[in-house]
């Protein structure tokens, strides 16, 4: 089987993106942000993956994007878990048209959108 050329780029679907944000992006200490668009049955989240000193890059948890976010998956500490709460309610707008496909911004863009906390 070969490979087909095309003239037209590849594009991707809402199932297939993923942006992936750090502390220059977010202001969050400690973590990475994970933000997609509506893409499963849940509603809308974020992921959080914390850094600690002992284990590393290892553990995630879901925080929703509501005017209280709610954690509904996972855990990360207090601390960190505050910070993100702030930043969800500083980009809440942001994050929600992000969700539902309502602004056509790239994951550069978005960043470019965020409020740091």
């Amino acid at each position: 089987m070969g490979l087909a050329i095309t003239e037209s780029r590849p594009t991707l679907t809402d199932t297939d993106l993923m942006c992936i944000y750090r502390e220059r992006s977010t202001g969050l200490k400690g973590c990475i942000v994970y933000v997609s668009p509506r893409n499963s049955s849940h509603g809308p989240r974020v992921k959080v993956l914390e850094a600690t000193k002992s284990r590393g890059m290892e553990y995630d948890a879901s925080v929703t994007i509501e005017e209280v976010p709610r954690w509904v998956e996972g855990r990360v500490s207090n601390a960190l878990a505050e910070q993100v709460e702030r930043w969800v309610k500083a980009n809440r707008e942001l994050l929600l048209q992000f969700w539902n496909s309502e602004i056509d911004d790239d994951c550069v863009e978005l960043a470019e959108k965020f409020v740091k906390v």
